[in-house]
C-alpha cells in the first residue's frame, strides 16, 4: 500500500514539474513574440522619425520657397510630405512622415551657414579708404575697398593697435546680397492683413502659446500696441499700423513683430524677430536671444523727413542673431541706419545697405556699404571709432543670414 502511495506522490510531482516547465516555456515564447513585435514597432517608429528628418534635409538646398505641400517620397506604405514657407528672415520647413500606423512631424527654421568662409568685415568699395580710430579691433578676414585701410584722428584720439586687421585682407570684388526670396517676403509683410477669426484679444488672453503645427494667430491693431505683462510663445504675429512698444514685463519667444516703429524698453529679455519700416529702438540692458532678428526696411532716396530712419541698439544690450537694414539710399545721406552704442553687443551678423555707426562689439560678421561716426557734432565718413568685429569668437556652427547662393542649415527646431 505504501508503494502505491509513493508512486502516486511521485507521479503528482512529475506532473507538477511538467506543468511548471510548460508554463515557463509558454511564457518564454510569449516574451520572444512580444519582444519581436516590440522590435518591429520600434523599427517602424524609428524609420518614421528618420523619414521626417529626411524631408527636412531634402529641402535644405532648394533655392525657391513655395507655399505648396510637396510629396517627397511615396511607396512601401511610406509617405513624406514637406511644406516650406517663411518665418521672418528664415525659411520655415514642416516635414510629415506616415509609415503604416505611425505619423511624425518635424519642423525647423533654415538660415545661411558660411562655415569656414566666414570673414569679419565685408565693406563695399565706394572709392574711399576705411579709417580706424581708437581701440578698434578686427579679428578675422576682411574684404575691403581698393584704397585700403589707414589710421585716423578723432578728438585727439588715434589708432591704438599694432595691426589694422588680425587676419587675411583682400580687395572686395562685389558686395554680397541677401536671398531675393527673403527680401521680397520682408517687403510683403506690411501688406498682409490677418483673417479676423485668427485675431487674439490680449486684453482677455494674457497668455498665448501656439505651436507651429497650428494655424497662425495674430495680435493686430490699426493703432499703437503696448505689450505689458503678457506671455506670447510660438506661431504668433504681432502687427500694428503705427507703433509697438514692448515692456520688460513681457515674455516673448519666437514671435514675429511688425510695425512702422518698434520700441523695446530697457531690461527686456526674450527671443523675437522685429521688422520695422521707420525706426527700431532697443533700450539699455536688453537681451535678445538667438535666433532673434532686427530688420529695418525703407527706401530713403526721396524721404524728406528730418527724423532719421534707423535701428538703435543702446548700451549694455545684447542681440544674438541678425541686425539688418535694407533699402535704397542717397549716397550723400550722412545719417546712420544702424547704430551700435558703446558697450552693446551683436553676436551674429550685421547687414547694412548704407551707413553703420559701430561703437560696440560684433562677435561675428559685418556687411556694410559704409561706416559713419558722429563725435561732438562732427561727421566722419567711413570711420570706425572704438568698434570691434571678432569673427573668430563666433561658433563655427552659427546659422544666420540667408545669403544668396549660400549653403543652408537648421537654425533651430520648432515645436
Amino acid at each position: 500500500m505504501r508503494n502505491y502511495k509513493l508512486k502516486a506522490g511521485a507521479l503528482q510531482l512529475v506532473l507538477f514539474i511538467v506543468v511548471v516547465i510548460a508554463l515557463l516555456l509558454l511564457a518564454f515564447i510569449l516574451l520572444i513574440h512580444t519582444h519581436k513585435r516590440f522590435q518591429v514597432q520600434t523599427t517602424v517608429l524609428t524609420d518614421t522619425v528618420h523619414y521626417a528628418y529626411d524631408g527636412i534635409w531634402s529641402t535644405v538646398n532648394s533655392k525657391e520657397v513655395k507655399g505648396d505641400t510637396l510629396i517627397i517620397s511615396e511607396g512601401d506604405n511610406t509617405t513624406i510630405k514637406t511644406h516650406r514657407s517663411h518665418w521672418g528672415i528664415y525659411d520655415k520647413v514642416i516635414s510629415k512622415s506616415n509609415t503604416k500606423t505611425y505619423e511624425y512631424t518635424k519642423m525647423g527654421l533654415l538660415g545661411g551657414h558660411s562655415g569656414a568662409d566666414r570673414v569679419a568685415l565685408t565693406l563695399k568699395d565706394n572709392n574711399k579708404p576705411l579709417v580706424l580710430v581708437g581701440d578698434v579691433k578686427i579679428e578675422g578676414g576682411a574684404l575691403i575697398p581698393e584704397r585700403g585701410i589707414r589710421s585716423g584722428n578723432i578728438a585727439g584720439h588715434t589708432y591704438y593697435n599694432s595691426k589694422y586687421v588680425y587676419g587675411v585682407t583682400k580687395t572686395i570684388q562685389s558686395f554680397p546680397k541677401l536671398s531675393s526670396e527673403t527680401v521680397n517676403h520682408l517687403k510683403s509683410l506690411f501688406k498682409v492683413l490677418p483673417d479676423r477669426r485668427s485675431i487674439i484679444d490680449i486684453a482677455k488672453r494674457r497668455i498665448v502659446k501656439n505651436s507651429f503645427k497650428d494655424e497662425l494667430q495674430w495680435i493686430y491693431s490699426e493703432s499703437d500696441i503696448y505689450l505689458q505683462n503678457v506671455q506670447l510663445i510660438g506661431h504668433i504675429v504681432i502687427r500694428s499700423n503705427t507703433k509697438i512698444t514692448i515692456d520688460a514685463s513681457s515674455q516673448l519667444k519666437d514671435v514675429l513683430i511688425i510695425a512702422p516703429e518698434i520700441v523695446i524698453k530697457d531690461g527686456f529679455d526674450g527671443t523675437i524677430q522685429a521688422i520695422a519700416s521707420k525706426a527700431l529702438t532697443v533700450g539699455e540692458d536688453c537681451v535678445l536671444h538667438y535666433p532673434s532678428a532686427l530688420v529695418l526696411q525703407k527706401d530713403l532716396i526721396e524721404t524728406q523727413e528730418s527724423e532719421p530712419y534707423r535701428i538703435s541698439i543702446n548700451q549694455r544690450s545684447v542681440v544674438k542673431g541678425s541686425v539688418i537694414y535694407l533699402g535704397k539710399t542717397n549716397p550723400r545721406d550722412i545719417n546712420a541706419q544702424i547704430i551700435l552704442a558703446p558697450k552693446s553687443t551683436v553676436k551674429g551678423e550685421i547687414y547694412c545697405e548704407h551707413n553703420l555707426d559701430l561703437q560696440g562689439t560684433v562677435i561675428g560678421s559685418v556687411y556694410t556699404h559704409n561706416f559713419i561716426t558722429r563725435v561732438e557734432g562732427t561727421v566722419y565718413q567711413n570711420h570706425i571709432y572704438n568698434g570691434k568685429i571678432l569673427a573668430k569668437d563666433l561658433e563655427h556652427e552659427y546659422v544666420g543670414l540667408p545669403m544668396l547662393n549660400e549653403y543652408k542649415k537648421v537654425v533651430k527646431w520648432l515645436y
